[in-house]
């Protein structure tokens, strides 16, 4: 059976509210959880393998050369899924996932990664854990939300999403140069960063089940709560190199459609 996001949130707070009882058996619930986490850190990566495409400049130039405005305004062109309004529009919400994408990968999970190291090795407390600034994931969220609560298609016309030639290739001129080479390494370099976390969750387990970190309760509700936060914005990084992705491939098969 598939380990779901809604498990490991299950995991985490049986062990936040449980933490510090009497009859609780920290050991085997935290466990749980990590064996939980890592599964669920698999089926993340798993997600990635995906190919990154670039956009099709080449295509677009002779696009651009052989048609105006008005011979394109009615012809069929292609978006991501529910995406509202106009690529103008959608075009700062990429901008928007690539930075969310690199405090993930910079700050994120090495902030974490340092802290697990720490707290194996008998050198840190739950007061060290690092923020979660789970609200900065919320408003990310929130911002994809709003640019996906279109229609449920991912079609349209030209003249819907272009309000003239200038824009069309501005559009794809800036897809590129978002997401062209910070995805080429930056998704294999994150999902390497999860990996080495997902180990370090290996030794942590191990230096609890030998007895050299006690389970106090502010510990086992700092590891629940870091779990959580660490697993919330590694979903949330997935959400956004699939929108890369489709945006990408929605622009390069309009390219196609528009070449026809």
């Amino acid at each position: 059976m598939m380990y779901t996001f809604s498990d490991l949130e299950q995991d985490c707070k049986t062990v936040f509210d449980n933490a510090g009882m009497e009859d609780f058996d920290g050991k085997s619930s935290i466990g749980k959880l990590f064996e939980g986490a890592k599964k669920y850190i698999a089926s993340v990566i798993e997600g990635h393998k995906t190919p990154v495409i670039q956009i099709n400049i080449a295509g677009m130039n002779k696009l651009l050369r052989n048609n105006n405005y008005a011979s394109l305004m009615e012809k069929r062109v292609f978006t991501p899924r529910r995406m509202k309004g106009s690529y103008k529009d959608f075009i700062p919400v990429l901008s928007s996932c690539k930075v969310y994408m690199t405090f993930v990968e910079k700050e994120s999970i090495p902030d974490v990664t340092k802290w697990m190291a720490l707290l194996a090795a008998g050198k840190a407390g739950s007061t060290q854990a690092p923020l979660s600034k789970d609200g900065y994931r919320i408003s990310m969220e929130s911002v994809i939300g709003k640019a996906l609560s279109g229609r449920d298609t991912e079609v349209s016309t030209f003249g819907a999403k272009f309000s003239n030639m200038n824009e069309f290739e501005h559009a794809c001129r800036d897809v590129d140069n978002i997401f062209g080479d910070f995805l080429k390494g930056s998704v294999a370099d994150v999902d390497a960063s999860i990996q080495r976390l997902s180990d370090l969750v290996d030794t942590l387990q191990r230096s609890i089940a030998e007895g050299h970190l006690e389970l106090s309760k502010p510990i086992l509700r700092s590891l629940s709560d870091t779990v959580l936060a660490t697993a919330r914005h590694a979903d949330m990084y997935s959400v956004c190199t699939t929108l890369a992705i489709t945006t990408g491939n929605a622009l390069n098969n309009t390219i196609a459609e528009l070449s026809k």
